[in-house]
């Protein structure tokens, strides 16, 4: 039995007191750390997804970026949270590893093992980028916490369900694998990237 259910977006508060997806504050701060320290980032995103390194990475990447915060006192993120805005602020901006992206071809997705916690994302992200790369995208184009995300996330289709591991049932958090897809994504066009340039 495979079930999937579509979790709700968590809020942030503006300086002005605004109501807003947490992740729109998240991928604002993402945006500026590509922008202010493109060296620092291009590290992290190249790390393996889970490893100590990127966990070390990614804490020193928001700790140096406090003058991203825009006037807020703190930001509380997960590793996946920020590497996931920084590669999609880094895939907006890069238009070669943009355009790698872009040229991905879908491959035969294997079922990923049973996992817990940020592994079976990492996985379930690496599947459904691997099975439909252009769906991958279309997500990452869609306003963060929209309708149109929940449909782009839900137009994977017979994938969300494919690479689902078998006997599992999973909240899905569509903010938390979208951000995981960006990680994956960028990832294999950068590798892309490297091997073309070689």
């Amino acid at each position: 039995m495979i079930a999937l259910f579509i979790a709700l977006a968590a809020t942030a508060t503006t300086p002005q007191g605004k109501l807003i997806p947490k992740q729109v504050v998240v991928a604002e701060f993402g945006d500026c750390l590509v922008r202010t320290a493109p060296r620092a980032t291009g590290r992290l995103l190249m790390t393996p997804l889970g490893s100590s390194e990127e966990a070390r990475l990614a804490h020193e990447v928001s700790r140096a970026g406090r003058t991203c915060l825009g006037g807020r006192p703190g930001l509380s993120l997960r590793t996946g949270a920020i590497r996931g805005a920084i590669a999609e602020a880094a895939l907006a901006r890069d238009g070669a590893v943009a355009a790698r992206a872009r040229a991905l071809t879908a491959t035969v997705a294997d079922r990923p093992a049973r996992a817990n916690g940020r592994a079976f994302v990492i996985a379930y992200a690496t599947c459904l980028v691997h099975s439909d790369p252009a769906r991958s995208l279309t997500q990452l184009g869609q306003a963060i916490a929209s309708q149109e995300e929940r449909a782009a996330f839900l137009g994977f289709g017979d994938a969300l369900t494919r690479c689902m591991p078998e006997k599992v049932r999973y909240n899905v958090d569509v903010t938390d694998v979208r951000n995981h897809i960006a990680a994956v994504l960028y990832q294999d066009a950068r590798g892309r990237t490297e091997a073309d340039n070689a």
